[in-house]
C-alpha cells in the first residue's frame, strides 16, 4: 500500500481556519451584544463568563451574565458601540472600542440606586475575548474601562 494514498478521515482544523472561525465568533458576538440578542450572546460561549474590570465584577454562568446584561441595559437602553482595532494572539483576540450610552434608567453606584440623568457618556474600552484551546466558542469576555469616566460623563461622580 502506497503510504501516500492514506489521509486522516479528521484532520484538524488548519490554524488560519481556527483563527477565522474565532475571529467571526467576536465580531458576531459584538453585534449580538449591541442588537440586545442575548440568546445569540450566550451562544457564542461554551459557557458564559464577563470578568469586567470597571467595576470589578465577575459574571460567571447564563443566569449571571442575563443578570449583568439586564443592569446595565437599565441603565443605559441605547447602548451603542464602535470597533477601533481587533487584534489576534494565539489563544485569544483583543478590541478596542467606544462605548456610548444615555443614563435614562435607575443606576447602581456604590450600594446606592441613583435616578437618571439624562446625560450620555462616551468611553474607550478594551475586551480580551478569551478561548480554550481549539476551540472558536468564547470562554470567557474580560472588559476593562474606567468607570468613573463614565460617572463623571453621566454627572454622578
Amino acid at each position: 500500500m502506497d503510504a501516500t494514498a492514506t489521509t486522516n478521515p479528521n484532520p484538524a482544523p488548519a490554524a488560519d481556519d481556527l483563527q477565522a472561525r474565532r475571529s467571526q465568533t467576536v465580531q458576531d458576538h459584538m453585534r449580538l451584544e449591541l442588537a440586545g440578542d442575548l440568546d445569540g450572546v450566550l451562544a457564542t460561549f461554551a459557557t458564559p463568563r464577563y470578568e469586567v474590570n470597571g467595576p470589578g465584577v465577575d459574571y460567571d454562568g447564563r443566569d449571571a451574565v442575563l443578570g449583568y446584561f439586564a443592569d446595565w441595559r437599565r441603565s443605559y437602553p441605547d447602548q451603542g458601540g464602535e470597533l477601533i482595532s481587533m487584534r489576534q494572539a494565539d489563544d485569544a483576540i483583543v478590541c478596542e472600542f467606544w462605548i456610548t450610552g444615555t443614563n435614562t434608567g435607575p443606576l447602581e453606584v456604590n450600594g446606592k440606586t441613583l435616578p437618571p440623568t439624562g446625560k450620555s457618556f462616551k468611553i474607550r474600552a478594551l475586551a480580551v475575548f478569551e478561548f480554550a484551546p481549539g476551540q472558536d466558542k468564547l470562554a470567557c469576555e474580560r472588559v476593562y474601562f474606567d468607570t468613573n469616566a463614565i460617572w463623571t460623563q453621566i454627572g454622578v461622580a
